[in-house]
């Protein structure tokens, strides 16, 4: 037997398995891990789920989308990415949950349009057995739910989206402003600003400079439109779009939301109405 051994490892320089044992934890990434990058429910040695890692990355390499916010407002802005010619609209980046509250994402839109749909049916369906609208945050909670469940399923896949929902509710002499975060992995946080999409990380440090809680509706926008046209530089090196240039807006206070197009890179938050 051990003749038999020692001419296999002449012949085709190989060890047996006892001799060429190495530690998990000692491949390097995209090594073994790359034997669990189809899996959804098994971990990597690393610890990681990597169909979670790509998910992530959709959202992360997509355009842009801020949250502010401001005295008696939220203000959400999301970067409009160039429409091929024949294209005349696509899934609006400004999504319309009920009428106080808005979400805007990164990453792919239908995704992004499935978890919007779902915050309408929790919203309606909670107001309907309790008479009430849904809080925000038990709404953010709802949508964080959804996103879990798909990191854990077989048959499926995480959501390739990350978003941000902004509501206002309140009265004129007591409004309540609010937002929050949702990530792919079911994570959310209640944030007074953030950004998600391309450049998410350099856009929150800009906020944390620029940023003042007691900013108006219109200051947020021109800081928003400022700092994503800082942006704009950077989507040149973008594999699957490219900014046009332009922006959506959505203000939201306790009397409704008003959704309108900017022109970014200036400061100047002039635009379009919607």
């Amino acid at each position: 037997m051990m003749l038999l051994l020692g001419a296999l490892v002449a012949t085709l320089g190989v060890l047996p398995p006892a001799a060429s044992a190495r530690s998990w934890a000692e491949f390097p990434r995209g090594g073994a891990s790359h034997e669990y990058s189809h899996s959804l429910t098994t971990f990597s040695p690393e610890g990681e789920l990597l169909q979670l890692e790509h998910a992530l990355a959709a959202a992360n390499e997509a355009p842009s989308s801020l949250g502010l916010v401001g005295e008696g407002c939220v203000v959400l802005l999301g970067l409009e990415p160039e429409m091929p010619p024949l294209l005349e609209s696509g899934t609006p980046r400004a999504m319309m949950v009920n009428e106080n509250t808005v979400a805007v994402y990164a990453g792919l839109a239908p995704d992004a349009r499935v978890l919007a749909e779902h915050a309408q049916d929790e919203g309606v369906a909670h107001e309907a057995e309790l008479g009430e609208p849904i809080p925000p945050a038990a709404l953010a909670r709802a949508v964080a739910e959804k996103m879990q469940e798909a990191t854990q399923q077989g048959g499926t896949r995480p959501f390739g989206a990350s978003l941000i929902i902004g509501s206002c509710t309140g009265s004129a002499n007591a409004a309540k402003p609010c937002l929050f975060q949702v990530e792919p992995s079911g994570w959310h946080c209640k944030v007074h600003a953030t950004a998600i999409g391309a450049g998410a990380e350099q856009l929150r440090e800009r906020l944390a400079e620029s940023w003042q809680p007691s900013m108006s509706a219109r200051e947020l926008e021109e800081l928003g439109c400022r700092l994503l046209g800082e942006q704009l530089p950077r989507t040149r090196d973008m594999r699957r779009w490219r900014s046009s240039g332009t922006a959506t807006s959505a203000v939201i206070t306790h009397s409704g939301v008003t959704v309108r197009r900017l022109g970014i890179g200036s400061g100047d938050a002039h635009g379009e109405g919607g």
